[in-house]
C-alpha cells in the first residue's frame, strides 16, 4: 500500500524553516550590536567607583534599551516570536530617546554609528536605517504566520504589533521636529539659543558653528570653534565659573559631541596639548541645565568648544 505523506508530502515545512533561519540570523546580528554596546553598560559601573550619581544616571540611561535588545535577540535566535516585540519596543525607546533624552537608544546593526559621518545628524542617520531593518523584521514577523495563526491563535500579537509601528510612526511624526545648522556666524554673542550667554565672549574674526536644538525638551548640543587670545578665554571662564581642567585623563575626555559627531579635524580643531587650556562647567547656573567645555591651543589661539544641555530658555 503505497504511503499518503510520501505521495502527498507537506510543503509548508521548507519554507517555514527558512523564514525561521532569517529569523535567527536577524538576532545574530542585532545581538552582536548588544554586545558591542555592553562597553556602555561596563563603563556606567566604572565610574559609579568614581562618581557613583553620575554611573547610576548612565546606568539608567542605557539599561531599559540594552536590555530589550539583547533579550529580544535571544529570542530571535532560538526562534521565540516574542523576541519580534521586544526589538519594537527597543526601537521605540530609541526614538524616545532621540527626542527627550533621559534614556540612551543605540543602533540594532552593529558598527553602523561609527561608519556613518554626518555630524549632528548622525543618530537620525542611524534611526532611519533602524527603522528600515524593523520594518523589514516586521515583515519577516507576519510571514511566520500562517493562515490559522493569522485568523484564531495571533491576533492579538499582530494588533500589539501593529499598535506599537502606529504608534512609533506617530510619535516621530510628532516629535521629531529639529533645528539643524552648520556654518558661520559673526561672533560667539550670535550663536543661536546661547549667544546671550556668551556676549561678553569676543573672538577674532567669525566663529564655525555646528549644532542640532530640539524644542521638545529645549535642548541643544553644539560644537563652534574659531580665535581669541587667552585673556578672552579667562574671562569668559571667570565670568561663568568654569573649572579649569588639569588631569590628562579628564582632558582626553573632552569635547565627547566633537569626537562622536567625527568632525573634520581641519575645519573643527579636536587636538590640544596639556599645557593647552581646558575649561568647563555649567553655562548658566541659574537657567537651564546646558554645559559648556572649553580647549583652547597655544599653538595658534585656536579654541574649540562645545554646550549639551536641555532646559535652555
Amino acid at each position: 500500500m503505497n504511503n499518503p505523506a510520501a505521495v502527498n508530502p507537506p510543503q509548508a515545512a521548507p519554507v517555514r524553516s527558512r523564514l525561521e533561519e532569517l529569523m535567527s540570523w536577524a538576532g545574530i546580528i542585532i545581538m552582536m550590536a548588544a554586545v558591542i554596546k555592553t562597553t556602555v553598560i561596563v563603563a556606567a559601573v566604572m565610574l559609579m567607583t568614581v562618581s557613583p550619581q553620575a554611573g547610576i544616571a548612565l546606568l539608567l540611561m542605557a539599561l531599559p534599551t540594552w536590555t530589550l535588545t539583547a533579550l529580544g535577540a535571544g529570542g530571535l535566535i532560538f526562534y521565540r516570536r516574542w523576541g519580534f516585540y521586544l526589538i519594537y519596543t527597543a526601537l521605540a525607546l530609541t526614538l524616545f530617546a532621540l527626542n527627550n533624552g533621559g534614556l540612551s537608544g543605540f543602533s540594532l546593526l552593529p558598527w553602523l554609528d561609527r561608519l556613518l559621518r554626518f555630524g549632528a545628524l548622525t543618530p537620525y542617520c542611524v534611526f532611519a536605517a533602524n527603522l528600515v531593518f524593523v520594518l523589514l523584521l516586521a515583515v519577516l514577523h507576519a510571514a511566520l504566520f500562517s493562515k490559522t495563526d493569522l485568523l484564531i491563535q495571533n491576533k492579538i500579537g499582530l494588533g500589539v504589533m501593529g499598535t506599537v509601528l502606529v504608534c512609533l510612526v506617530g510619535y516621530g511624526v510628532t516629535s521629531s521636529r529639529f533645528e539643524f545648522g552648520d556654518g558661520p556666524f559673526a561672533a560667539p554673542a550670535s550663536l543661536p539659543h546661547v549667544g546671550g550667554e556668551l556676549a561678553a565672549f569676543s573672538s577674532q574674526g567669525p566663529v564655525d558653528c555646528h549644532y542640532i536644538w530640539l524644542p521638545s525638551r529645549k535642548g541643544l548640543s553644539m560644537v563652534f570653534t574659531g580665535l581669541s587670545p587667552e585673556p578672552n578665554i579667562q574671562s569668559l571662564a571667570a565670568k561663568l565659573k568654569l573649572t579649569a581642567i588639569g588631569d590628562q585623563q579628564y582632558q582626553q575626555k573632552m569635547l565627547g559631541l566633537l569626537k562622536s559627531w567625527k568632525l573634520e579635524e581641519g575645519r573643527f580643531p579636536g587636538r590640544f596639548e596639556n599645557q593647552d587650556l581646558y575649561y568647563s562647567g555649567r553655562l548658566n547656573a541659574g537657567r537651564g541645565r546646558a554645559v559648556l567645555q572649553i580647549c583652547w591651543r597655544r599653538a595658534d589661539q585656536r579654541f574649540t568648544a562645545q554646550i549639551m544641555g536641555a532646559d535652555i530658555p
